[in-house]
């Protein structure tokens, strides 16, 4: 599923308010893609920062700017690491 539709989910289900969906997705991808740059140059690293608490906060911050309340935004995350996980795992099985 493609960004912009993800985006227009949320507002369908009334978690994020957003007038204009294409500019919604352009501060989304930006926000990710900003992170992916600094934590692909080693930035996290040579900082001692942690990428995924980084992250997170990114996701968490831009969900509620958009409209969501901060508990949904929480579950949504645990539910999304919970997934990320078992697809990990799956793909590692695979490997073998």
């Amino acid at each position: 599923m493609s960004l912009l539709r993800r985006i227009h989910a949320c507002v369908n289900a009334g978690r994020w308010e957003v007038d204009d969906v294409t500019t919604a997705g352009e501060a989304v991808w930006s926000g990710v893609h900003g992170h992916t740059t600094l934590e692909h140059t080693g930035f996290f690293g040579a900082v001692g920062r942690d990428p995924v608490r980084s992250y997170s906060e990114i996701l968490t911050r831009m969900s509620i700017g958009l409209g969501d309340d901060a508990l949904a935004t929480a579950r949504s995350l645990s539910t999304a690491r919970r997934r990320a996980v078992r697809a990990d795992r799956a793909e590692a099985a695979s490997a073998r």
